[in-house]
């Protein structure tokens, strides 16, 4: 087999595979960090809606719509 003939067979799998791979990785970078964001606000909202149902809260909003 004429190895310049090889590595003219190889270089292109060898760039295709690593686009496919970095394309990849994009992805599940991409995948994660959508993840990561919903969590995140998912704390952030029950953290805020245990804030306003605290009870010291829920006095100063009864106590205010009575007026």
């Amino acid at each position: 087999m004429n190895p310049a003939l090889s590595v003219a067979v190889a270089m292109p799998l060898v760039v295709i595979l690593t686009v496919m791979g970095t394309a990849f990785l994009a992805a599940i970078t991409s995948l994660v960090m959508a993840n990561l964001f919903l969590f995140t606000s998912r704390i952030r909202s029950e953290e805020h809606t245990s804030e306003l149902q605290s009870h010291s809260d829920l006095v100063c909003r009864l106590l205010l719509e009575k007026k």
